[in-house]
């Protein structure tokens, strides 16, 4: 989790274009189904190979990766190796619930390792990286950013990771991969909600894409 976190930013912070990035992050329902199948006895059916499908179509058309010019491939190389381990996590998350680990200990070890891991690889990465943009660090935030750290702390990391824990007892590893593809969706929503952005055509229809593609992997 800690170099998943670094990782994605640090793509990012190299001038990769956010839609790449959000786009090979996504590829994780790929990894997740090969990954599931190796270490969960998963198989990978017609009805899920076309769910995954239809899904990175979707975040495709969402994202309108085409309209970006790339310069580099080290940004996009570490993207797409965040959604491979985006999809560990899922699979680790898995694992933790066939062995009964409890929700509580799961989280709270997870969150711990992480905080250690993260200090850990910025302080080794700080002899190779002195990009501010990415090994930046400072504790003077104003308080609405405190507010909102708090806010993202507690909601998608706390709360989500909870829900995420509990539901993937019900659904095998690769179709929760595929249903979590729901979440770029509803950031098209929330920022139209709340930034007023506007959503067009291809957006639409991705988005129809991923939410047909949840239902084809809740319904296995």
């Amino acid at each position: 989790m800690a170099l998943l976190g670094f990782l994605e930013n640090t793509a990012i912070a190299l001038k990769t274009p956010v839609a790449v990035v959000v786009l090979l992050m996504y590829t994780q329902p790929v990894w997740t189904a090969l990954i599931s199948r190796l270490f969960l006895g998963e198989r990978l059916n017609a009805q899920k190979g076309c769910a995954i499908l239809l899904s990175l179509a979707g975040i495709g058309l969402i994202t309108e990766f085409w309209r970006e010019s790339i310069s580099g491939m080290a940004g996009p190389a570490i993207a797409l190796f965040s959604g491979f381990l985006l999809s560990c996590e899922f699979i680790f998350s898995k694992l933790s619930r066939q062995k009964n680990i409890h929700f509580t200990q799961s989280l709270f070890l997870s969150y711990v390792f992480r905080l250690i891991f993260t200090i850990l690889l910025g302080f080794l990465l700080s002899f190779f990286i002195s990009d501010p943009a990415i090994m930046g660090f400072t504790l003077s935030q104003k308080t609405h950013t405190w507010i909102l750290l708090f806010l993202y702390g507690l909601l998608p990391m706390c709360v989500g990771m909870m829900i995420l824990f509990f539901s993937i007892k019900y659904v095998s590893a690769t179709s929760a991969g595929i249903i979590l593809l729901l979440e770029p969706l509803s950031a098209v929503f929330y920022s139209y909600l709340f930034l007023g952005e506007s959503i067009g055509a291809l957006t639409i229809v991705g988005g129809v894409f991923i939410l047909v593609s949840s239902l084809l992997a809740m319904g296995e």
